[in-house]
């Protein structure tokens, strides 16, 4: 048998075919009106823009940026951080329901917190970035540093986490710094 084929890319350009979409319209509200099941779609936020995953293997994203904010703020430790591998999709404006930050974070991580010296937290920056390109590639909140030759340089740390307001101060590496949050 002669067989041929190609790849087509998968975008929102693509036309709908009328009757899977009416399918996947009639499965969704089942879904959604099943009590196992509802209350993962009733509105829990609102999002007045996309929180982008863009740039998170390489830099910084915005769903990770917010995300590590929470965690750093709620932890009350002077610097988050978490590998992009926990943000997988965007969370778009609008309403945000448990399903949709399900999607956008689908995994039950942990936060952990730990006292790390200064040169633990350069040594954990270091590693996440020689992970760039991969999901391995950190998120962070409550730190700021330029990446030069591949090492972290001019790491600063959020000075109170209790008032963030007080802003950064330099990491010195032997110092210890108390807890920072990781999020496993």
């Amino acid at each position: 048998a002669d067989v041929s084929g190609k790849l087509w890319q998968m975008s929102s350009d693509l036309p709908q075919d009328p009757d899977i979409a009416q399918q996947v319209k009639q499965m969704q509200a089942e879904l959604e009106a099943d009590p196992e099941y509802a209350a993962l779609f009733e509105p829990i936020g609102e999002a007045t823009i996309e929180l982008s995953t863009v740039g998170q293997f390489e830099g910084e994203g915005l769903l990770g940026n917010f995300a590590m904010d929470i965690f750093r703020e709620r932890g009350q430790a002077h610097m988050a951080l978490s590998t992009a591998s926990a943000f997988r999709q965007p969370i778009p404006p609008g309403t945000i329901t448990e399903e949709i930050l399900r999607s956008a974070m689908p995994y039950p991580n942990q936060i952990f917190v730990f006292d790390m010296s200064g040169a633990q937290v350069e040594e954990l920056l270091n590693y996440g970035i020689s992970r760039k390109g991969s999901d391995f590639f950190p998120q962070v909140s409550g730190v700021r540093f330029n990446i030069v030759e591949d090492q972290a340089t001019n790491i600063q740390i959020l000075a109170d986490p209790a008032n963030p307001a007080e802003g950064y101060g330099s990491l010195e590496p032997l110092k210890e710094i108390p807890k920072p949050l990781l999020c496993s």
